[in-house]
């Protein structure tokens, strides 16, 4: 008898809504402007408040341009100096902003008791690639450099985030390493990556989940990325920082201890344990968690799942185990 990938009852709405939406006659997924998907996301109620957190907005300017951060701690740490988990978000690179994050930052921040820099890009289609890799880039040396002011510890640095722009974050690492400040980032966690933003691999799970019946295809990818580079028809698919699996044994080799969570029905699952399984070939300690029944982004939606606050709590232990 065959195994046979079951969605959980929890995220089956969020399944079930998508394939309606997919499937409505006379709309595609590519007709779809990104103002209105924009404007549905922004339609989902704010998360619920978490207290005990204390969070400080600030700006800062990366090549011509402000960038926005929200730093968290906890709300009685506020002369400690604490490891910083650096976050970038989710959304293809097009959509979602602190607000959306608020609950799941918050809860890691209460969990380990550790602070965590929100890093807020710049969205497409209004910017192109490679200004959200900079302005990462360029957020996580800053907060190198201002670890004093922002009373964080300089030597226990984490970085990571979800799916696209979670996997830039990957990218990020092997630029630092090149420039000799690898030595700063002691842990990175991939929440559900797309290691693999051009599609350039062929994955089971692509085939698998990325058919619609899911709520995804593989051809919604490609929306996305001709909103995310300035010439879609001449995409970088062999560029690291937008196909980290497709990264060199050299670009990896001394890469910061990895925890990859993985959502058992997601299109973009194999890459991210395809990547880290090159790690670990490669001498870096290196776990993949895989979430039975769990879709792609499933800690975004307001849904307290067992496997949600399962997840918070590898991601404590990890970090736990990485900076303290």
């Amino acid at each position: 008898m065959a195994y046979k990938p079951k969605v959980l009852p929890a995220y089956r709405p969020v399944v079930d809504h998508m394939v309606q939406m997919q499937n409505t006659p006379g709309v595609s997924f590519g007709d779809v402007q990104i103002g209105q998907m924009r404007a549905m996301v922004d339609l989902a109620p704010p998360s619920e408040d978490i207290p005990g957190v204390h969070t400080d907005e600030m700006t800062i300017t990366v090549q011509d341009h402000d960038v926005k951060l929200y730093l968290l701690r906890p709300a009685s740490s506020k002369d400690d100096i604490l490891p910083c988990f650096i976050y970038v978000h989710g959304g293809g690179f097009v959509m979602n902003h602190f607000r959306h994050y608020q609950k799941l930052m918050k809860q890691l921040v209460v969990k380990t008791k550790m602070a965590i820099l929100f890093l807020e890009y710049s969205l497409s289609p209004e910017v192109k690639f490679p200004t959200q890799f900079d302005e990462c880039y360029e957020t996580v040396l800053w907060a190198y450099k201002n670890a004093e002011a922002l009373k964080i510890n300089p030597e226990k640095l984490a970085l990571g985030g979800d799916s696209g722009p979670g996997a830039m974050t990957a990218s990020v690492c092997m630029k630092l390493k090149d420039n000799d400040y690898g030595h700063i980032i002691k842990a990175q966690v991939l929440i559900y990556a797309v290691m693999d933003f051009c599609s350039v691999t062929s994955f089971d799970s692509a085939s698998e989940f990325g058919n619609g019946d899911y709520g995804m295809k593989r051809g919604h990818q490609n929306t996305f990325m001709e909103w995310y580079f300035e010439d879609a028809g001449n995409m970088p698919s062999a560029d690291y920082r937008v196909a980290q699996v497709l990264a060199s044994d050299e670009q990896l080799k001394n890469m910061p201890p990895t925890l990859a969570i993985a959502a058992e029905i997601d299109m973009n699952r194999d890459e991210a344990l395809a990547y880290v399984q090159r790690l670990n070939d490669l001498g870096v300690p290196s776990t993949a968690v895989q979430l039975m029944g769990t879709i792609h982004a499933f800690l975004s939606f307001p849904i307290d799942s067992q496997q949600y606050r399962m997840t918070i709590g590898i991601i404590r232990a990890f970090l736990e185990d990485a900076l303290l």
